[in-house]
């Protein structure tokens, strides 16, 4: 079992930890564990620094995992990279929306399939 631990110094991963977060039991306990959206935040907040690392396959499975989360919750990704734009230099929002266009474009085409 892998478990995350967040460093909240940086101030995405504060504002994720108190305002993106559920309780979820897990054996006789409950643990605090993020959102949907939370998740995103952070997938999204790591991608400019992997682009940059040309870690193009972590990267990809990132992306896939963004996938992946929409299809179990619908959520605008514009609304999640607005949200992100104060965390990001400018230059890595462009990339970001760029991303997150292709994925939506995934996205609907994973919709379009499933409905036919």
């Amino acid at each position: 079992m892998q478990i995350d631990c967040w460093l909240t110094r940086n101030s995405l991963f504060r504002m994720v930890c108190d305002d993106y977060v559920t309780k979820r039991p897990f054996g006789n306990r409950t643990v605090r564990c993020a959102t949907v959206r939370g998740l995103l935040l952070l997938i999204f907040f790591a991608l400019p620094s992997l682009y940059r690392q040309d870690q193009f396959s972590k990267a990809s499975i990132y992306e896939n995992d963004i996938t992946q989360l929409l299809l179990t919750e619908p959520v605008e990704l514009s609304d999640i990279l607005q949200v992100l734009a104060p965390f990001v230099i400018p230059t890595d929002l462009q990339k970001l929306q760029t991303t997150a266009s292709e994925i939506e474009q995934r996205f609907q085409r994973f919709r379009l399939q499933q409905e036919r």
